[in-house]
C-alpha cells in the first residue's frame, strides 16, 4: 500500500528519500464503504486520500441534479483541494462509488 503511495509521488516529483519516508509515515490506513461521503458540500475538508483499492467521485448538486466533476481510481489521489489547502468550506462532496481502501493525511 505504502509502497504504491511512494511510486505516486516520486512519479510525479523529485525528493530525497528521508523527506519522502517522513511524508508517507503521516498517510494513516482507513477504508470506507461504497455510498459514504468522506467529504461534504458546505464543510471544511481537512484531509486528503491517495486511493490504494476502490473508485471514488467528486461531485456537486446543482438544481437537484448530481453532477460529477471527478472521479478518482485506485493509485491517485483525492480531496476538494481549496476547502484543504484554504481551509473554507467546499463546494464539493466526495463519495465513495465502491468499498475503498485509502491513505489518508490531515
Amino acid at each position: 500500500m505504502r509502497t504504491d503511495l511512494r511510486q505516486c509521488i516520486t512519479g510525479h516529483i523529485s525528493i530525497k528519500p528521508e523527506v519522502l519516508g517522513k511524508i508517507v509515515n503521516k498517510f494513516e490506513p482507513s477504508t470506507i464503504s461504497a455510498g459514504t461521503h468522506f467529504a461534504e458540500a458546505g464543510r471544511r475538508c481537512r484531509k486528503m486520500a491517495f486511493i490504494d483499492k476502490g473508485i471514488m467521485r467528486i461531485y456537486n448538486v446543482a438544481d437537484g441534479k448530481e453532477i460529477t466533476l471527478w472521479i478518482g481510481e485506485e493509485h491517485s489521489f483525492i480531496t476538494a483541494l481549496s476547502s484543504f489547502v484554504f481551509e473554507i468550506p467546499s463546494r464539493w462532496s466526495i463519495q465513495a462509488l465502491t468499498d475503498a481502501e485509502l491513505l489518508v493525511i490531515k
